[in-house]
């Protein structure tokens, strides 16, 4: 019995280094999984958010590889995607509607993940994708709206055919807050039709949601005058609009779309997200308000009780 324990031990102590073995082995396959991050050749923001991605990504100790998609279809992007399908990735993951959809198109049998995709909601794929979108969560939207303007109760939100989901879902979010936030269907080449609307209902002011269908530079600078001359608030979707003259706007922060992105992938390959459920928000934003337009239309903003994170101008 004496000499058959010292075997027993070594047993167990080989057994337990297989253990080991096989658990690393299987970790290093995990982390070593190949994922291609694909944005386009122009957009700031879509750089930002991929260079995060790729960053957290690689943090994770897995095999992560950028492509820059050119402007334009044709011969150049036919080779990225060529160049994308030797790397052989477990997921692509792709900034914006329209390189999403191209991918799909090129690389059917391959999954992949969306970010910095503006009005996820009504994009083709919204229930068969995974993503994060670059729109603000609606109810954050909401609420900066009723602290930067607290008398407002009737809002438009002007939208065309093709962001109605997301209109939708605004005034969703409003609705238990004691603001009606109504949908108004627009057109960039009928614009003055719009704001013929406006006047006739209302409305205390206007919650921009980035449509190129609804607006354009001259559109935008038409709604920030009528939101002067008539006293109304209007919040925009970007932080520039809001240097301008736009009472106060809420937009996300793209390096934390991409993190949230690449957070969404390791879902994605733990089996545990599901497209069904919508689009995925950053929790990370930007909020930001001219105080000199408040005072312009009595917004009745209270700045002293601004957070200190909250970017201001016209003070």
């Amino acid at each position: 019995m004496l000499q058959e324990r010292p075997i027993s031990l070594a047993r167990s102590a080989s057994f337990c280094r297989l253990l080991f073995i096989c658990a690393y082995t299987a970790s290093l396959a995990s982390a070593q999984t190949r994922i291609a991050v694909i944005r386009p050749e122009r957009s700031a923001s879509s750089r930002t958010a991929a260079d995060a991605l790729v960053a957290q990504l690689k943090a994770q100790g897995r095999v992560c590889k950028l492509f820059v998609a050119p402007r334009r279809s044709g011969p150049e992007l036919e080779e990225l995607f060529a160049q994308v399908n030797r790397f052989d990735p477990a997921v692509i993951a792709t900034a914006g509607a329209k390189l999403t959809a191209l991918t799909r198109s090129a690389l059917a049998d391959k999954t992949v993940v969306y970010f910095m995709v503006p009005n996820a909601l009504d994009s083709a794929f919204a229930s068969t994708l995974p993503g994060v979108t670059s729109n603000v969560r609606p109810d954050v939207q909401i609420a900066w709206l009723k602290e930067t303007a607290p008398a407002a109760r009737r809002v438009a939100v002007l939208c065309s055919k093709r962001t109605q989901a997301v209109a939708a879902a605004l005034a969703a979010a409003a609705r238990d807050t004691g603001i009606e936030l109504l949908p108004i269907l627009s057109r960039s080449d009928k614009f003055p039709d719009a704001i013929k609307a406006l006047n006739r209902g209302g409305f205390d002011g206007v919650l921009m949601i980035p449509d190129g269908a609804v607006y354009n530079g001259p559109n935008i600078k038409r709604l920030l005058e009528w939101g002067i001359r008539q006293k109304r608030a209007v919040w925009a979707f970007s932080i520039q609009h809001v240097e301008v003259a736009a009472l106060g706007g809420v937009v996300s922060d793209p390096a934390s779309v991409g993190r949230e992105a690449a957070a969404l992938i390791g879902r994605v390959l733990a089996g545990e997200a599901s497209p069904v459920t919508g689009p995925r928000y950053s929790e990370d934003y930007v909020r930001a308000v001219n105080l000199r337009t408040a005072r312009m239309i009595d917004a009745g903003l209270a700045s002293k009780r601004l957070e200190d994170d909250v970017r201001r101008f016209g003070e």
